[in-house]
């Protein structure tokens, strides 16, 4: 059986369980089911992993889209390495760092001048609302 997801609390679960007991009548798009612990879940087939969601994948676009998932699946990260020290890097950064100079020149500010704007009848009623 296919993944299932819960509509209203977004829990996933990999098959039914045993114990559940289907509360809506017939097979529909979303079945509710009580489990034994009292809670009540309403499920449906999850649509966004496998065979089922690669045939929806093919109507949705034909071409490559750089948005898709499906298309450009996310790249899995791997196993993080001991870093290296890399003491010739470390000692070049530290005497550039050691060139800088201490303070930064400030640049001279320019005050803003306003533009003139035509003055219609529609852009006076528009500057009042807000004046």
């Amino acid at each position: 059986m296919a993944a299932l997801i819960c509509t209203t609390c977004d829990q996933r679960f990999d098959s039914l369980p045993d114990d559940a007991v289907q509360i809506t009548p017939g097979r529909r798009r979303i079945n509710s089911y009580r489990f034994s612990d009292g809670s009540v879940h309403h499920l449906r087939v999850d649509a966004s992993r496998g065979n089922f969601a690669k045939g929806l994948h093919t109507r949705w676009h034909k071409t490559p889209r750089p948005e898709c998932i499906y298309c450009y699946p996310p790249v899995e990260e791997a196993s993080p390495e001991l870093p290296v020290e890399q003491t010739e890097l470390l000692t070049e950064v530290v005497s550039v760092l050691a060139e800088l100079p201490e303070t930064q020149p400030e640049l001279p500010v320019t005050p803003l001048v306003p533009i003139a704007q035509p003055t219609t009848v529609m852009a006076a009623a528009f500057n009042h609302l807000f004046k």
